[in-house]
């Protein structure tokens, strides 16, 4: 046996420029599998109505229920002729007039018309409306002396 260092070809020496190239690839794909989760769930600014109460009375003999509705959002909301009043559990279907709610517009007065008798004052009462677009709008409040 002899002592001759085996002669090893030049471009195996040394990590070639493929070389580089997988080992960059592997890792900026293993890096956008770890932060796009974070990105992916990040939500934007959200267009569209978005309704606050302003006032809520419910009082009457049937039951009405008058809502202050102002739309704080970016896009009108139309109320559709129908609302929903619940007293005690019990859910109502009750009328409402077709209304349009302008975007960043003042307060719109919607009433909420049901055919319900001798509601005791005080009594928590949930009026809901639906909208346009097949969204509901729910406010609570109590009613008052008829």
């Amino acid at each position: 046996m002899t002592n001759e260092k085996r002669k090893i070809p030049s471009k195996m020496r040394r990590p070639g420029l493929w070389f580089f190239v997988l080992v960059g690839a592997v890792a900026f794909i293993g890096v956008g599998f770890y932060v796009h989760p974070f990105f992916a769930l990040s939500s934007g600014p959200v267009f569209g109505p978005e309704m606050n109460s302003v006032s809520v009375a419910c009082s009457g003999n049937p039951l009405v229920c008058r809502v202050g509705l102002q739309n704080v959002g970016t896009g009108d909301s139309h109320t559709t002729s129908t609302c929903m009043l619940t007293l005690d559990g019990t859910t109502y279907h009750c009328t409402s007039q077709t209304t349009t709610i302008p975007a960043g517009g003042p307060a719109v007065t919607v009433t909420c018309s049901s055919t319900q008798e001798n509601v005791p004052a005080g009594s928590t009462i949930t009026v809901s409306f639906v909208l346009s677009n097949d969204g509901v709008v729910a406010f609570s409040g109590k009613s008052s002396k008829s």
